[in-house]
């Protein structure tokens, strides 16, 4: 029994290590280790090699093909020779095979006929892109242009490619220099490129409203807004300003059909008022028109195209609300306007736009004024009550009002809040139809903006 349980634990052991056994040599002295070796050449070969040592791993041919190195798994094995058990997968490239080939223009352009993809096995040569005013210096494989510059793709290369050019700018550039006049710039704009137009930053002084860029100190000439394209000197530009009060401030009504008035528009806007059927008779009966009237306020541009919104165009393709296209037109004889009332998102409305998306581009629109006029005035109105018999507009509306309050904390603009003074229980009194006030809701929305012009701005 004895002799059966060792011969049993012999067999064992056995088993357990396999073939890395110590086999006695013929002289019953230091045993010999034997290692297997298994080397998968492709789907057809396969070698399994038994060495009592080191063996040097074969470089391997293939017709039509490149052999690109054993792999263990997906690694690739460096070594070149093997002392242990082991299992390698020889790695094959054919000849032939197609890879994309990217790059990154900055700002260039490429020729009509550009190289798209490559052939492993074959050279390719890179095109050349052209930039205005720039010098093209090569192509680069890293962003910091440490690696080339290349002009070809070798026959040895595979891979898909990602090149990035390099170019030398040599634009006629010329100086611009500032007179602030206790003013700041945070988007100073020093040169510009003779022949190019280019567009200006506005900048910004406590209690004081911008009035314009000029070209001489004492103002005289017109305000510019943009350095045009017949410049071609070094030139300094003079901030005018004058005291921040409403007399002093030129404003913009930027709204959809409940703010329109045939013949007050920019042409070609489309307009709703005045209707036979309604009691909105003369431009004087409006909202807005009541600010100028009752205020002296300086209302230069009534920027309001009936249907639209903040994402609507209506009929009025490119000037939705959040149009940089739409936006510039802010710019009063090249000088930005100092307030902005907005009433818009209605057309939003009652198209369905789910709120996230509304409140998303609402504040885009906001960001793009501020961007574009600088130091502005924003008074938003929120959305009074309509009455809407389809989609879900009515819970829209409310959504709507929250994420516009909730935006003039985060951007600093003012609130007008007309779902406060047309409401759902008073809605019949002030509409004349489904969306458009009556000259009773024209007079509740002047009053509400106006207080808080009031509230935020001061008489």
């Amino acid at each position: 029994m004895r002799k059966i349980l060792v011969c049993l634990f012999i067999l064992m052991v056995l088993f357990l290590t396999g073939c890395n056994m110590n086999i006695p040599n013929q002289d019953d002295q230091e045993p010999i280790t034997l290692y297997k070796v298994v080397l998968v050449y492709d789907e057809e070969k396969t070698e399994t090699i038994e060495t009592e040592g080191e063996i040097n791993l074969p470089k391997p041919v293939k017709e039509n093909h490149v052999f690109m190195g054993w792999y263990k798994g997906d690694e690739l094995f460096e070594e070149t020779t093997v002392n242990k058990h082991i299992r390698l997968t020889a790695k094959w490239l054919e000849i032939g095979t197609k890879f994309n080939v990217f790059y990154d223009l900055d700002g260039g352009e490429l020729p009509s006929e550009w190289l798209r993809y490559y052939y492993f096995g074959e050279e390719a040569t890179l095109p050349i892109p052209v930039k205005k005013y720039n010098e093209f210096l090569g192509w680069y494989k890293d962003e910091e242009f440490t690696d080339g510059p290349y002009t070809v793709i070798s026959a040895s290369e595979y891979g898909n490619k990602l090149y990035y050019a390099k170019y030398q700018d040599n634009a006629p550039y010329k100086n611009i220099s500032y007179e602030l006049n206790g003013g700041t710039l945070s988007n100073v704009i020093d040169k510009y490129i003779a022949g190019e137009v280019q567009r200006l930053s506005f900048p910004k002084k406590d209690g004081y409203y911008f009035k314009g860029w000029y070209l001489n100190d004492d103002f005289s000439g017109e305000a510019i807004s943009f350095i045009p394209n017949t410049f071609n000197d070094d030139i300094t530009l003079y901030a005018k300003w004058v005291e921040r009060t409403l007399e002093n401030a030129t404003v913009a009504v930027y709204g959809d059909s409940i703010s329109t008035f045939e013949g007050y528009l920019p042409e070609g806007f489309a307009y709703y008022y005045p209707q036979s059927t309604l009691d909105v008779k003369t431009v004087g009966d409006t909202w807005w028109y009541k600010l100028y009237q009752n205020n002296n306020l300086n209302i230069v541009i009534n920027n309001s195209i009936s249907g639209t919104g903040v994402l609507n165009a209506g009929g009025m393709s490119g000037y939705q609300g959040l149009s940089q296209k739409r936006i510039d037109l802010l710019i009063n004889d090249n000088v930005p306007v100092n307030m902005v009332i907005i009433y818009l998102g209605i057309n939003d409305c009652k198209i369905g736009t789910d709120t996230l998306t509304f409140k998303r581009n609402y504040k885009e629109m906001i960001k793009t004024m501020y961007d574009t006029l600088g130091d502005v005035d924003i008074i938003v109105c929120t959305l009074g009550a309509a009455t809407f018999s389809y989609n879900n507009c009515y819970d829209l509306r409310i959504e709507y009002n929250s994420a516009i309050r909730e935006l003039s904390n985060e951007l600093n603009f003012y609130l007008a809040e007309i779902d406060k003074v047309i409401t759902d229980e008073n809605k019949d009194i002030y509409m004349a139809n489904m969306l458009h006030p009556n000259k009773m809701g024209m007079d509740a929305i002047y009053n509400e903006v106006m207080n808080s012009i009031d509230l935020n701005i001061g008489a």
